[in-house]
């Protein structure tokens, strides 16, 4: 394991792309976490719908989108892990996705949580 990491550590690229989307993947439950119980029973999380009540998710909703962020988070570090050795172009694209990611959902819960409050 340590062989397959070490890889990914000496890359600055990799290394910083997965170090800051876990830093925004922290920075989002920290935050939700922080203001969990001053959120309303009924948040606007799925914007996607039309208007109503349709658009609205339970106070425990807010997590879906963090721990669906999370697992991504996982996915693609395991991946770029196996790939990295073989191919550091798509390592680097797995770490440079999984970085949008994790910013756009931090960006997500933030925005979601100042709107309410």
């Amino acid at each position: 394991m340590k062989k397959l990491i070490k890889p990914l550590l000496n890359d600055k690229f990799t290394f910083w792309g997965f170090f800051i989307s876990l830093l925004a993947f922290l920075t989002s439950l920290i935050y939700t976490a922080i203001f969990y119980q001053s959120l309303p029973p009924f948040m606007p999380l799925y914007n996607k719908l039309p208007w109503g009540f349709a658009r609205l998710g339970t106070k425990p909703e807010i997590f879906i989108p963090i721990t669906i962020t999370f697992l991504f988070y996982l996915g693609n570090f395991f991946l770029a892990m196996h790939i990295y050795p073989k191919s550091p172009l798509l390592g680097r694209i797995l770490a440079l996705v999984n970085l949008l990611v994790c910013l756009l959902t931090a960006i997500f819960v933030w925005k979601i949580i100042t709107l309410i409050l």
